[in-house]
């Protein structure tokens, strides 16, 4: 008697994605608060991956060091803050600078209010580890660049 050939059946990495997703969550939440509690530069690798529950090899595969988690979060940070947005929306706004103004603010103290803690990590980022002077600069150059052509058409 012949057995009927067995169907292989389609591997599912759904769930291993989610977990690698949500370790990676973690490994960022616990570097955020560690970071602002104890500054960049007396935060180890070893004590993220230990509030975070994992290893330090998982840490490791995971960001690959303690620069990348920072870049993770302010990349996160700025993602959240949704800068394409308020672009389009002062584009719209165009000769109405009160209403750019308002713009403006509205989205600096939303902007402040989730990610202050992590403007301070990165500004005392930069003492902490030199390359990262160039971060701090070019954030700054970012800010700048986005603000200038609509106070210049306000005058």
């Amino acid at each position: 008697m012949t057995q009927a050939p067995r169907r292989k059946r389609a591997y599912d990495s759904s769930k291993r994605r989610a977990a690698a997703q949500a370790t990676r969550l973690r490994i960022a939440q616990c570097a955020r608060r560690l970071f602002a509690k104890h500054g960049y530069g007396a935060t180890s690798v070893e004590m993220i991956a230990r509030e975070a529950g994992v290893s330090v090899p998982t840490f490791y595969a995971t960001y690959g060091s303690k620069r990348a988690v920072l870049f993770a979060l302010l990349d996160a940070a700025d993602a959240e803050a949704d800068v394409v947005s308020l672009q389009k929306s002062l584009r719209a706004a165009a000769g109405q600078s009160r209403e750019q103004l308002r713009l403006l603010v509205s989205f600096a103290c939303r902007f402040y209010e989730q990610s202050a803690d992590l403007i301070e990590i990165a500004r005392n980022a930069s003492r902490a580890d030199g390359d990262l002077e160039a971060l701090w600069e070019e954030g700054e150059a970012r800010r700048l660049k986005g603000q200038k052509p609509v106070v210049h058409a306000w005058a």
